[in-house]
């Protein structure tokens, strides 16, 4: 039976088994999922873009297999520390077997930390502020949330010329989406990483031209 009186708030870190059991105890009228509504906007934003198609969502296992990824707006250590983890064992893993290959014992960590440091894997990290993921990357960016936007509309664009341009984008970020573009393009299992974090429909929404520019090209992004 629902309790009367009381309200109930739930979280989205929290299963979906716990907030559904909040929510019948106290009823539909009386839980808060623990979003607000701009996010849970942006949330259904993101439902739609993978219904729609053609890009998937990824499993944990998907991540681990990717040869390239690019995070979009999103610090993984705080909003999703497992598939931060997975990003990273990606790059330890690649150069472990670079080290394989040219003999450095698993015991020398220095060795295979400068194999690290010399043969990162195609890992892009474009977000607001510097994230704990950053040491692993093959280049990081910095800028502010529509500026990130623009920018993956510029990586879309490179990929599939009828995504519109942006305007006025600087020089550095047009090379950067180039050098971001290319390595997308040259992967067989291409990873795009977006999220609510920065709050912008419009950088959910090049997240998802990019992956779509992607699969049109028979990438299973």
């Amino acid at each position: 039976a629902e309790s009367k009186g009381i309200i109930g708030i739930g979280s989205p870190r929290a299963s979906l088994e716990a907030n559904f059991a909040l929510r019948t105890l106290v009823g539909a009228e009386r839980f808060f999922s623990g979003m607000s509504d701009e996010e849970h906007r942006l949330v259904a934003l993101i439902l739609a873009v993978l219904r729609e198609g053609p890009a998937r969502a990824a499993s944990l296992r998907d991540a681990s297999q990717a040869d390239a990824a690019l995070v979009l707006g999103e610090d993984l250590t705080q909003t999703a520390p497992l598939l931060a983890l997975t990003l990273r064992q990606l790059v330890h893993r690649k150069a472990a077997r670079i080290a394989a290959e040219v003999r450095i014992p698993v015991w020398n960590a220095a060795g295979i930390r400068e194999v690290v440091q010399q043969e990162k894997e195609r890992l892009f990290i474009a977000t607001p502020y510097a994230t704990k993921l950053d040491d692993v990357a093959l280049k990081s960016l910095r800028a502010a949330p529509d500026e990130l936007a623009r920018f993956g509309f510029a990586v879309a664009n490179f990929l599939n010329p009828h995504v519109p341009a942006p305007p006025d984008l600087s020089a550095e970020l047009r090379e950067v989406a180039g050098e971001v573009g290319r390595a997308l393009k040259d992967a067989q299992r291409p990873l795009i990483v977006s999220g609510t974090s920065c709050g912008s429909e419009s950088l959910i929404q090049a997240a998802a031209n990019i992956a779509w520019a992607l699969n049109a090209q028979g990438k299973n992004a």
